[in-house]
């Protein structure tokens, strides 16, 4: 991890495998995933541990504004 870290020009002491998890997690949930099929990606025993990556981005809840939208129209 810290090699490849380092070949993409990442600070080292970003190279970790957590900060792939986090990373991994964030943008799967910034897509519209399901907590539970986050959870089963990135291997969390517990969902509340999952749920720590559940915030909603402003690009997240602007389309989900959107849909409400169309709900009403």
């Amino acid at each position: 991890m810290k090699k490849y870290g380092a070949w993409a020009g990442i600070p080292p002491e970003l190279c970790h495998f957590h900060i792939l998890k986090h990373t991994c997690a964030t943008h799967l949930m910034s897509k519209g995933f399901h907590p539970d099929q986050v959870q089963g990606w990135i291997g969390h025993a517990n969902i509340q541990n999952t749920m720590i990556y559940a915030h909603t981005t402003n690009v997240r809840r602007d389309e989900m504004a959107e849909q409400l939208r169309d709900t009403w129209r």
